[in-house]
């Protein structure tokens, strides 16, 4: 006598294989400092002709009160004319120039003293978009909180150093409230002086913020 063992097979159909499903492709990524570069460019054009059309108009009333004896009216014309019209000392970088008299501009109209020795190097491996960013976005950040000081006289400051082939661009100013050190403006210049192997040092000295950029020229 013999037993049979029955075994049961349970076939499955074999199913193609599950396709992953395509990963969303990520949209490019913009430069932040590039973005700056082109918005800074388009309001100094915009400021550019305003303060043209301006001081048409200023000269022009001068031209009148020539004829007349209003000395009081004509120094105050003439303090006017001189904010329009600030004279900074060159830098060494037309591109620098251009950003730093469009500040000098916006500090005097807004009553900061803004005082600036800034001094660069003819031949260096920061490129000159490079250069007029860190320079804007330094200024723009002190601009911006000088503007919200109600108590005492706003003042700003900004020097450079170089040793070598080490720049340091220092910005020093007074403000209400302390400054962010993560700020959208100032991690600008983070990306900007890491890529030259530099760093950037946010110090609070109470009442006074200095910023210095360290770059590899």
């Amino acid at each position: 006598l013999t037993k049979t063992e029955v075994i049961t097979l349970i076939l499955k159909k074999s199913r193609a294989p599950k396709q992953a499903a395509p990963a969303p492709v990520a949209a490019p990524q913009r430069d932040a400092a590039q973005d700056y570069l082109d918005g800074l460019h388009k309001r100094m054009a915009d400021v550019e002709y305003s303060h043209k059309e301006m001081l048409l108009q200023v000269m022009s009333m001068e031209d009148d009160l020539n004829n007349s004896d209003f000395e009081q009216l004509r120094d105050r014309l003439n303090t006017l004319r001189k904010q329009l019209a600030p004279s900074i000392t060159p830098t060494g970088n037309t591109h620098v120039d251009s950003v730093l008299t469009f500040y000098t501009r916006h500090a005097l109209l807004s009553s900061i003293k803004l005082v600036s020795n800034i001094s660069l190097p003819e031949i260096s491996s920061v490129s000159d978009e490079d250069m007029a960013v860190l320079t804007g976005c330094l200024l723009e950040s002190a601009l911006d909180s000088c503007r919200e000081q109600t108590v005492g006289t706003r003042r700003i400051a900004c020097a450079t150093h170089t040793d070598e082939d080490l720049l340091q661009i220092g910005v020093k100013y007074t403000y209400a409230d302390p400054t962010d050190p993560d700020s959208e403006l100032l991690n600008i210049c983070r990306s900007i002086v890491s890529r030259h192997g530099g760093k950037l040092a946010v110090i609070d000295l109470k009442g006074v913020t200095q910023i210095v950029a360290s770059l590899h020229i």
